[in-house]
């Protein structure tokens, strides 16, 4: 068909309208786009597939730590999350031994695109599990005790404020300071010798 068609574009075609060009070339696409559609999703199926699978499994390893970690996220919605999952992996795993079947040839098994639209709304779910706000805390009660109590509190939450602020914030930046606490440190004995030495050859007064 394609010799057929350049037989015909030098030939017959040359002296045709813009239209029957078209028309032609409509019919040449026919025939090509199954073969560039095989082409790129033979590409395109392994690095989708790769990454829905690390999606699952990160998905799961979240809702694992989730029961201690996050109570606002119920039993029921852990439950409907790890179903979908679930589902999503029992169809990519037909797909996938259907697609291993058969030859490069013949038309996909699945598309790379499905395995988007099918993670969607698990991606979709996990996000809005995320957004859930944390329990507020119980109210503690403004008596004298625990007035206090909340003062002390609050003025550990300060200092432990300011020093994740004065923490280092990289390993250079830690190595660095860990470097000069001990130049600190060994300064002050030096230090206390000399005040000591200069203490002794002052002169004693006579008596």
């Amino acid at each position: 068909d394609f010799e057929a068609s350049e037989d015909w574009l030098y030939e017959d075609g040359k002296d045709l309208v813009a239209a029957d060009y078209q028309k032609r070339k409509k019919e040449l696409e026919k025939q090509t786009s199954p073969i560039f559609l095989r082409l790129s999703e033979l590409e395109a199926r392994p690095r989708v597939v790769k990454h829905a699978n690390e999606a699952i499994n990160w998905t799961k390893t979240m809702l694992e730590t989730w029961v201690t970690e996050r109570p606002e996220v119920t039993e029921t919605e852990r439950a409907t999350l790890t179903g979908l999952c679930a589902n999503f992996s029992l169809w990519l795993e037909e797909v996938e031994a259907k697609q291993a079947e058969l030859p490069l040839y013949e038309a996909p098994a699945y598309l790379s695109a499905q395995v988007t639209t099918k993670l969607d709304p698990i991606e979709k779910e996990m996000r809005r599990l995320l957004r859930k706000p944390k329990p507020k805390p119980p109210k503690v009660k403004a008596n004298g005790t625990n007035g206090t109590k909340a003062n002390g509190t609050a003025s550990a939450a300060n200092d432990t404020a300011t020093a994740a602020e004065d923490a280092p914030s990289t390993p250079e930046a830690a190595t660095e300071a860990a470097a000069d606490a001990a130049d600190a440190d060994a300064a002050e004995p030096a230090a206390d010798a000399a005040a000591a030495d200069e203490k002794a050859e002052e002169p004693k007064e006579e008596l």
